[in-house]
């Protein structure tokens, strides 16, 4: 069966619109998602203009700042601190990407964790709280969806990164499956894989992972957004991986979808814990 995570958004609109407003209503202020962009970069914009849609859908506040791409560090950490003090928002994105002159992980540590809705400072600095990154969160609905048992599973997750790889394992932990984190240079990456009733690709090379290495009746996650031949493809080899898994989530149109409704859940998350008092 194929997971359209566009099907899935249709389900989980309804019941997130109804919670924004509910929460709304017991904070007795609006939740508010403020975006700053450096520059101009057309990954950028359409990501914000993708975030600004779900937003108005769901009755978040929304802010958008679009900063001078030229400035030297010094003024680009000076005006983004500016912002996350005047505007005291829910959430803070940084789009990326950001001009060469910038680095997208140093400008990322100025927003409080309490803040950080797209999970981005590392495993490493979180403290008590944190959110997850949305991505990793659209992979475990996917999975959710699905209705197969994730205790005791074992769950291959093929990328180490700190956005989907790592906490997509910690997400399958907590649900008590038995994970393996693997990589691009993990060696018998086919027996691994060959292994998994849950397999999730994240490492960015088109159709790495070969179908014939999937096993018979496997759930597959494919979070990779290549272009090969001119076409969007993933790091799984989907035509032949799909006669072999029972679930698995194409490209585009599985993960995709889902990532921006995720801020929301993200967004809902911050605000019950700021409204709760609970220690950040």
């Amino acid at each position: 069966m194929i997971l359209s995570g566009r099907e899935i958004v249709r389900e989980i609109q309804p019941i997130l619109i109804k919670a924004v407003s509910e929460e709304k209503m017991r904070q007795g202020r609006p939740i508010r998602l403020t975006v700053v962009e450096f520059g101009a970069f057309d990954d950028a914009k359409l990501y914000a203009e993708s975030i600004r849609r779900v937003m108005q859908k769901v009755g978040i506040e929304f802010s958008h700042y679009k900063l001078d791409g030229n400035m030297d560090k010094a003024r680009a950490h000076s005006q983004l601190c500016e912002i996350i003090e005047k505007d005291q928002a829910t959430g803070i994105i940084i789009l990326s990407p950001v001009p060469p002159q910038l680095n997208h992980r140093e400008l990322v540590l100025n927003i409080p964790q309490e803040q950080d809705v797209e999970g981005t400072h590392s495993l490493a600095e979180r403290s008590g709280f944190h959110a997850y990154p949305p991505t990793a969160l659209a992979v475990l609905e996917l999975i959710l969806a699905t209705r197969v048992p994730i205790e005791g599973r074992d769950a291959v997750m093929v990328g180490r990164s700190e956005i989907v790889g790592k906490p997509v394992a910690m997400l399958l932990l907590a649900h008590h499956a038995t994970v393996t984190l693997c990589h691009s240079r993990t060696r018998d990456l086919p027996g691994h894989v060959g292994r998994a009733d849950i397999l999730v690709a994240a490492v960015g090379k088109p159709e790495m992972i070969k179908g014939a290495w999937v096993k018979k009746g496997a759930v597959v996650i494919d979070t990779g957004e290549n272009t090969m031949g001119g076409k969007l493809v993933g790091d799984v080899e989907f035509e032949e991986a799909a006669m072999r898994a029972r679930f698995i989530s194409p490209v585009p149109d599985g993960v995709g979808p889902l990532t921006t409704w995720m801020l929301v859940r993200n967004l809902l998350t911050i605000s019950k814990k700021t409204l709760s008092g609970a220690k950040l």
